[in-house]
């Protein structure tokens, strides 16, 4: 296993350096370029098949490590860590990032090539690095790393000032979030003395206070509490920014303006992810003060994203809105210290996500836009986009028995059977939230392929259905979005699979099994179809009703509720741009030019006294040496 976890690290490195170093020389034709990452990307999914499906709980997770740094008994290594969370991301990672590389291969055929596979890869390969990541400073290196590549694959259409505007959006506000993290980080580096007496060395006398395993051993330790508390503020800030929780939220919509195929890796498996595997992967330290900040956190995001959903007229912005709900339902449950529902949800998350996008993806390559107003009856012209796109409904709004609906169900059973503070209240809210994912679902879905299709609006464009390129992978990830929920977790024994497999595999003994609840799943369901109904009567009688009393609402939603004006107007125009930027250029001309010239000044008038003494007169010399001998014997003999 050792052989293969080592693989999957080095493999996308190598194909890209591969592919930097030949093409330039022309010896690989352009047009077999996004197939020879493919490939790659293919053999990477072999490699994290038998990764999940041989894994076992080793005696020691680091399976690989590499000195770098020592000092005393202290060392930091370059390492890699295995556990059962680390093999389920592996296979989330490469199983998407392989669809989306060969949908990429139809989609993208007309664009730069290898820019946008070089890109796409390196995004790949820095989730990768993250989810084996051994220590702190590694995972904070690959961290930045997708943060990067998300912002040159969001900006990849540099000609557009839409995209590259959202990639400065993107990149900063994910900045704020990492700036959390690295005050974690640097609090613990700060009290590295006080945490090497906590960890348990055994018979090694050496030790790396930063790596995951040596963390999670002294943050739990009964001295580690406030280093515990401090270290997951940052853990959780960090984790805000990347997987767009509120407030740090606003980026991810605007991030939609990059290719139809990244979105899908950044919605699925990659950058909205890494916030949610972060915390988890520090879980065990959470002090119960920030597990209840995470719970809130969660829950205002997961219902306050559903809601905005309900507006949007952008197919791709609905399913961002839908991405940052079902993130902070994640979230919510890693609040409530329910891990296991938390990361089969992102399992099951990661399929129908992808689904969706690349359906957008399909419809765009077909349509040639993404609003929806422009859409309609595209069922008749599209079948197979139409079947796809109505799987991956089904599995996000959460219908029996579609992946989505064991994995959230999961989520709320738990919570209702917790003892955790406020728990009924946070499932009222998590079944809210259910309402309004059926709503704008549903509402999609009859925008786009129901009624009759209007040329007029999309003229000069042939519908048409998607190549095979393109639906092979769109049925694949149906696929998984149909049994994968049922095959990997289901509450009742399969004989050959156990009952609640999944969790178990996530958390071990730890984890008690429950008995289904029927009751949670029938109230799911009938707000599911509250929502197709209620979506139902809306496109079909209300679609031009007007009511002037909920102009005020539509318009505080059509808004955001006001984020970005706040943020962009307020905060970076008016207070950033007109005053800060003001006090600092005032301070810039009248305080640090002026004490400069004014010290420039004084040397130029000191030097020109002394020139005085430079006048060619040879007396004066003579005279000058034999004085500053005496001066200098003086000084001596004074100071001897």
């Amino acid at each position: 296993m050792n052989i293969q976890i080592i693989g999957i690290f080095l493999l996308p490195i190598f194909t890209i350096l591969t592919i930097v170093l030949l093409y330039p020389f022309r010896t690989i034709p352009k047009k077999y370029i996004g197939l020879f990452f493919t490939i790659s990307s293919f053999v990477l999914f072999i490699l994290s098949c038998f990764v999940f499906l041989d894994f076992h709980t080793p005696e020691n997770p680091e399976v690989f490590a590499i000195e770098f740094l020592k000092v005393d008994s202290f060392i930091l290594r370059f390492s890699i860590y295995l556990n059962s969370l680390t093999s389920v991301m592996l296979f989330i990672v490469c199983s998407v990032s392989f669809l989306v590389h060969m949908f990429s291969l139809g989609y993208m055929k007309d664009f730069e090539y290898p820019r946008y596979y070089i890109f796409l890869h390196l995004f790949t390969w820095s989730m990768l690095g993250l989810v084996l990541a051994g220590n702190l400073i590694q995972m904070f290196v690959f961290w930045e790393l997708v943060g990067l590549c998300s912002y040159l694959l969001i900006g990849f259409w540099y000609d557009k000032k839409s995209a590259t505007d959202a990639a400065k959006k993107a990149f900063i506000i994910t900045r704020i979030g990492d700036f959390g993290f690295m005050i974690g980080i640097l609090y613990i580096v700060s009290n590295i003395s006080r945490i090497t007496p906590l960890i348990s060395t055994g018979l090694n006398s050496v030790i790396d206070p930063l790596s995951i395993t040596s963390l999670n051993q002294a943050l739990q330790a009964p001295g580690g509490n406030e280093l515990a508390l401090i270290f997951s503020l940052g853990i959780l800030f960090g984790a805000i920014g990347k997987s767009a929780q509120f407030p740090l939220h606003t980026w991810l919509p605007d991030a939609m303006e990059g290719p139809t195929p990244v979105s899908a890796l950044i919605h699925a498996a990659t950058m909205v992810a890494a916030g949610v595997f972060l915390i988890g992967r520090f879980l065990p330290v959470f002090p119960d003060q920030v597990l209840q900040l995470t719970v809130i956190i969660g829950a205002i995001t997961a219902l306050g994203a559903a809601i905005l959903g309900t507006v949007m007229n952008d197919v791709k912005k609905v399913l961002a809105y839908s991405t940052i709900s079902q993130l902070g339902y994640m979230v919510m449950a890693l609040g409530m210290f329910l891990s296991t529902a938390a990361f089969f949800h992102l399992f099951t998350h990661a399929f129908f996500k992808a689904l969706l996008f690349l359906a957008a993806g399909s419809l765009s390559h077909a349509v040639g836009t993404f609003d929806m107003k422009k859409m309609g009856g595209l069922k008749q012209y599209m079948p197979w986009t139409y079947i796809f796109f109505i799987v991956g409904t089904f599995s996000l709004v959460g219908f029996f028995p579609f992946s989505g609906f064991w994995s959230k169900d999961e989520i709320l059973a738990q919570i209702i059977d917790s003892n955790r503070n406020f728990n009924n209240l946070i499932y009222l809210v998590g079944s809210a939230g259910i309402f309004f994912t059926s709503f704008y679902m549903f509402r999609a879905l009859f925008m786009i392929f129901e009624g009759n299709y209007d040329g007029r609006k999309n003229p000069g464009v042939r519908v048409h259905e998607s190549s095979y390129i393109l639906l092979i992978p769109m049925g694949l990830l149906a696929f998984g979005s149909l049994f994968f929920g049922f095959l990997f977790n289901s509450p009742f024994e399969l004989g050959f699979i156990k009952s609640h497999w999944f969790n178990y595999f996530i958390a071990g003994d730890e984890f008690h099994a429950h008995k289904f609840n029927y009751q949670v799943a029938l109230i799911s369901h009938v707000l599911g179809l509250l929502g197709l109904i209620s979506a139902f009567l809306q496109y079909k009688y209300l679609k031009n009703l007007n009511l002037s009393i909920l102009t005020p609402l539509k318009t505080f939603l059509i808004e955001k509720y006001y984020l970005d004006h706040l943020y962009e107007n307020l905060i970076v125009r008016n207070l950033f741009y007109s005053k800060l930027t003001k006090l600092l250029a005032y301070i810039d001309k009248n305080v640090i030019d002026r004490t400069w010239d004014n010290c420039a000044l004084s040397i130029k008038k000191f030097s020109s006294q002394l020139s005085v003494i430079q006048n060619g007169q040879a007396q004066q010399y003579l005279i000058g040496i034999p004085l500053g001998l005496f001066i200098v014997i003086f000084i001596f003999l004074l100071w001897g």
